[in-house]
């Protein structure tokens, strides 16, 4: 399970940033993963890894600042939950390493996602793009093939199910973190702190018709924004923060457990860039 909020301003004011971006990354506490980086084989993008073995290098969310024309880019991926399940299906992981380390639009990448022959279990694919002349969001789900431009200006959220019917905590944490936005005169520390408080929120938004519907077990232990799920060793692994101003610097935070229990030792990065 993931979840994600963010809005992207067409038009920002002085004090205003254009992108406001918090997210979760739920896994088993076993799975490896590395932390967020630069990658090595392209600087330009940072993000974290994949490392179980036979899906080495994939990722769940990805920034890229390098395109020739210095366009920001973000991805990230969501599998939906309760479709049905290919054991041969190809790693979704692929579908952000793809998208940000190449200057493809994320206009044209959906697009052409709907003409592949290629089989990958359910997603949610989430594409932000910010440049001299663009600022837009585009979303694409190979469960009902529909490219999808999102508007600006507006609080957006998305979770592990289509979008057109949201889990219970996606709607609760859209207008939470609408409220956290529109906070006047806070700080970039007072932001970056609430942020990182919300997405450690874990009251549960419980009954939920469609998560309910949607997963089998656990899915009232899955209804929180943080989940931790102890008896099954799996709860929220990664919390990401990003901003970008104005004069277009970037600030990149995130948290990420590196152990298998979440009380234990946690990694937090700070990466600061621009475009």
């Amino acid at each position: 399970m993931c979840i994600l909020f963010f809005i992207l301003n067409k038009f920002p004011k002085a004090d205003q940033y254009k992108l406001i971006l918090a997210a979760n990354r739920d896994e088993y506490y076993a799975r490896p993963a590395s932390v967020a980086e630069r990658w090595k084989e392209c600087d330009f993008v940072i993000g974290g890894r994949d490392l179980e073995p036979g899906r080495e290098g994939g990722t769940w969310l990805a920034i890229s600042t390098g395109t020739k024309d210095k366009t920001f880019k973000f991805g990230s991926l969501l599998n939906i939950t309760g479709e049905p399940i290919d054991e041969n299906a190809l790693h979704r992981g692929n579908l952000v390493v793809d998208y940000v380390k190449n200057p493809i639009s994320n206009v044209e990448y959906c697009q052409n996602l709907i003409d592949t022959d290629k089989k990958f279990n359910s997603f949610n694919l989430i594409t932000i793009e910010i440049g001299a002349e663009i600022n837009r969001t585009v979303h694409y789900s190979n469960v009902n093939n529909v490219v999808q431009e999102w508007p600006c200006n507006e609080p957006l959220a998305f979770g592990n199910s289509l979008s057109h019917e949201p889990y219970e905590k996606v709607k609760a944490g859209r207008e939470k973190f609408r409220e956290i936005i529109n906070r006047e005169n806070q700080s970039k520390d007072d932001l970056v702190n609430s942020l990182k408080n919300f997405l450690c929120d874990r009251e549960k938004h419980w009954p939920d018709e469609v998560l309910n519907r949607r997963v089998s077990k656990w899915a009232d232990k899955l209804s929180s924004i943080c989940v931790r799920h102890d008896g099954a060793n799996y709860g929220t692994r990664t919390r990401t923060i990003i901003l970008i101003d104005g004069n277009n610097k970037v600030d990149f935070y995130e948290e990420t457990m590196t152990s298998t229990n979440p009380d234990d030792a946690w990694t937090r990065t700070h990466i600061q860039t621009e475009f």
